[in-house]
């Protein structure tokens, strides 16, 4: 076992769930939202100004609700999925997440 589950394995309770989920959101969820509001629109040929209009106007709100999202999923995935079955659990997950949140971005 390698990544998270090798550094904190899964025992009884919720700690070590809450734990996970923590450090999970805390260290890719404002990455992920601002290569998401800042980054796309610059690879997509924006300029500075647009990409940086759109991350302040989406971030926070973008960032709480890929919090909101895989925080229950996650806690789903840590307490009750094997381990053999996470990465396709989670990867239709990403699928579904991918969809909304690109919805998102384009739509509001």
């Amino acid at each position: 076992s390698s990544g998270i589950n090798a550094e904190w394995p899964l025992r009884p309770g919720a700690l070590q769930i809450v734990k996970k989920l923590v450090v999970d959101e805390i260290t890719w969820g404002p990455f992920d939202a601002a290569v998401l509001f800042y980054a796309l629109p610059l690879f997509e040929t924006q300029s500075h100004e647009k990409a940086t209009s759109e991350f302040e106007q989406k971030f926070l709100t973008g960032w709480l609700g890929s919090a909101g999202f895989w925080l229950i999923f996650q806690a789903i995935n840590f307490k009750y999925i094997p381990n053999k079955y996470r990465a396709i659990y989670a990867m239709g997950l990403s699928f579904i997440y991918d969809t909304g949140i690109a919805v998102y971005k384009y739509q509001f």
